[in-house]
């Protein structure tokens, strides 16, 4: 299995071109820039067979038509944002293994970041996991909540429960960023370290639009600025941009003495 991929400069949305022994090559996600994923069809002569969707946001789905028109593929998505992805050709349900190229695949629902996050293992070896996890970071909760059932808890239970079920070697290509395997995230990313043990909270107090929150986790994020694990006075904890996380005395004023 070789895997190539393009990367958005601004956002640093990936998209990731699964190449089997064939000539055919499967897309993970639309969203980077086109160029080059076009260029190395070309070069090395191979036909785009199917875009395999993880998630409906717009980054990741930006290029479907484009990718349409020109190369006539089908497209894959998740079976439970259907009414999201219209007109797509197969609908992948949670836990369906199924056949693309030479490759054996798992669709695993991975809710949290979106209603219908799938991560896809290939091969039981290579994982991508879209926005439910990144190197050293995780996907954001609080934006997506309106959407039906994306929340923390749905995004905790995913990656504790499916992705750090996967063997340590697992390769893992996210949506944003770079690289890793399981090894390295279950020991070192600090969303997961909390996860599997509370007691490494930060236990600091800072304020999200101007209301107080507690402040479990704060880590660099794929795009070079941070993101945190927050928790709101009625109990409900989000992963917010650390753009939206303030120093308490930015509200209360600070100390004279």
């Amino acid at each position: 299995m070789r895997v190539h991929s393009s990367l958005h400069p601004k956002n640093q949305v990936r998209s990731y071109l699964v190449v089997s022994d064939t000539k055919d090559a499967v897309l993970i996600d639309s969203g980077a820039p086109v160029e080059p994923i076009v260029s190395f069809l070309e070069e090395n002569t191979l036909s785009l067979a199917t875009v395999l969707t993880t998630h409906h946001h717009f980054d990741h789905v930006e290029h479907n038509g484009f990718y349409q028109e020109r190369y006539h593929c089908e497209f894959w998505g998740p079976e439970k944002e259907r009414d999201l992805l219209p007109g797509y050709d197969r609908y992948l349900a949670p836990g369906e293994q199924f056949r693309l190229l030479s490759f054996q695949g798992e669709a695993i629902h991975t809710p949290g970041h979106s209603p219908g996050m799938m991560v896809y293992l290939f091969d039981k070896r290579v994982a991508f996991t879209g926005d439910t996890l990144f190197r050293g970071s995780v996907g954001g909760t609080e934006s997506f909540r309106k959407e039906g059932g994306a929340n923390y808890e749905d995004l905790r239970s995913s990656i504790l429960h499916e992705i750090l079920s996967f063997p340590d070697h697992t390769i893992l290509y996210p949506g944003h960023g770079e690289p890793s395997t399981i090894e390295r995230e279950r020991s070192s990313n600090p969303f997961l370290l909390f996860f599997q043990n509370e007691e490494r909270s930060l236990q600091e107090q800072r304020t999200v639009r101007g209301e107080t929150v507690l402040l479990h986790v704060e880590a660099e994020d794929y795009d070079g600025g941070t993101k945190c694990l927050v928790e709101f006075s009625n109990r409900r904890r989000e992963i917010v941009p650390g753009s939206k996380v303030n120093a308490l005395t930015e509200i209360v004023g600070r100390n004279p003495s």
